[in-house]
């Protein structure tokens, strides 16, 4: 009878044991699975480093690769997904609300605190909160959200990049237009129209309003259309992601580190809760937009806040820096969220798309 208890007592031990392997050679294989969707992007960025680092790429290169990505291919992917899009059932006004004051309140909480925490002037401040909460949407954003949730998935995100560029980029040109012209009396009124002026010249705006136009219209492409936009769009993920990583490199890195560690912390981890619980807990955003968008979140400081910050000759080496440092660091804070997410079972397969 003791002998018989023992062994009882031994297969228990190692059905246990047993049990604790398989889970963690699930936990292994789901981990494998969120690297198998993350690791190619970064590779690639990885390789646009590399090639500006090897001078493969010299500033021209890297200047007609962006101009490519910016002038032709993200706006001929925009439109196609767009033109493509359903206005008339499933799509969810909802989540442009809720990401709009996730991102209004944030970037105003940043923006009064730069003064009183950094020394910062209006201008200064307005592109230092730009940092925290505009996201390299277009250029890893949409690709990877692709991967990891399907093509359907593509249209919330393309609706938070139109948010930040139509809203966030607006309003801060609008601050420092306003800090530079408060000693030259310059009118509201010119300040706005500079602004929209911009805003209407820039290619992505034009695709996405151009897409949404023909998907309301109900207007069917010609197969060699659909054929071009299929062609052109489809160098728009890699080229994009190739393109940042070769226009990181050479980047003036230094300045404040708690200005950077702040703007990096905000972006990559506060930024992405926020949207979490807004959508969620506030306006009920459906389980596909409302993850994709806080995928979005995750994103790294943009490329187009360093574009601007030059354009009015301000914060740049600081906005810089931002923008490797959280490129760098995002690898974790998005291999984290998909984690977790197909942890609690809100994606049942990461990259199985």
């Amino acid at each position: 009878m003791p002998q018989e208890a023992g062994e009882q007592v031994h297969l228990k031990l190692y059905f246990k044991l047993l049990c604790n392997y398989v889970l963690c050679l699930l936990n292994t294989l789901s981990m494998l699975t969120i690297l198998n969707a993350t690791i190619p992007f970064f590779a690639v960025i990885s390789c646009g480093y590399l090639g500006g680092m090897l001078g493969v790429l010299g500033p021209a290169d890297r200047a007609g690769l962006n101009g490519f990505v910016f002038y032709f291919a993200l706006p001929v992917l925009l439109f196609s997904v767009m033109s493509a899009a359903r206005f008339d059932t499933g799509f969810e006004w909802r989540l442009i609300l809720a990401w709009c004051l996730v991102s209004i309140t944030l970037f105003m909480l940043i923006f009064l605190l730069a003064k009183p925490l950094f020394k910062l002037g209006p201008a200064e401040g307005a592109i230092h909160a730009l940092g925290g909460v505009y996201g390299n949407t277009g250029y890893v954003g949409i690709p990877l959200v692709v991967v990891t949730f399907g093509a359907e998935a593509s249209v919330p995100v393309i609706v938070c990049l139109t948010a930040d560029l139509m809203v966030m980029i607006p309003l801060t040109m609008f601050l420092i237009e306003a800090a530079d012209g408060a000693g030259e009396n310059k009118k509201p009124l010119r300040i706005i129209t500079t602004t929209l002026r911009s805003l209407a010249r820039n290619p992505l705006i034009i695709a996405i309003v151009a897409g949404t136009a023909v998907s309301i219209s109900g207007f069917t492409h010609p197969r060699m259309v659909q054929s071009f936009t299929e062609l052109l769009g489809a160098a728009a993920a890699p080229c994009a992601l190739f393109a940042l990583g070769s226009s990181v490199y050479g980047l003036p890195v230094r300045g404040a580190l708690g200005e950077v560690g702040l703007i990096t912390c905000i972006k990559l981890v506060v930024h992405p809760i926020l949207v979490w619980y807004v959508m969620f807990e506030l306006f009920q955003v459906s389980p596909l937009w409302g993850f994709a968008a806080v995928v979005a979140a995750t994103m790294p400081v943009a490329a187009t806040v360093y574009v601007l910050a030059q354009q009015y000759e301000i914060y740049v080496i600081r906005t810089s820096t931002a923008i490797l440092v959280s490129t760098a660091l995002s690898l974790f804070s998005i291999t984290a969220i998909l984690a977790y997410l197909a942890s609690t079972g809100f994606i049942p397969a990461v990259g199985s798309q």
